[in-house]
């Protein structure tokens, strides 16, 4: 688990982002979504580095989001004891799986 940690946290140091709390670490997944849009809005926003975050999104999502968050999601919606929580469990792990494609 610190791997992992340690691994999205130097991806958020590339980029130029920290986290404002210490109680979140660095691999929770609202961390992690959160670092994706982000990413995502740069590729649109600043066309002067697009190609550079475009590579950086693409290496968080294949090494780090994509080996671990279908499991994770697919637990969350099985684990749900509400259609809300299942039917956002399932959104995310579409939303990650169509991002990653």
């Amino acid at each position: 688990m610190q791997d992992a940690a340690a691994q999205v946290q130097e991806l958020y140091d590339q980029a130029g982002l920290s986290i404002n709390t210490a109680e979140v670490m660095p691999d929770h997944i609202g961390v992690e979504l959160n670092f994706l849009a982000v990413m995502l809005e740069r590729t649109h926003s600043d066309t002067s580095s697009k190609d550079e975050h475009v590579n950086m999104t693409g290496q968080f999502l294949n090494e780090h989001l994509l080996n671990w968050s279908p499991n994770f999601t697919r637990d969350m919606e099985n684990a749900a004891e509400t259609p809300l929580y299942r039917a956002l469990a399932r959104a995310t792990r579409k939303i990650i799986e169509f991002i990653g494609r």
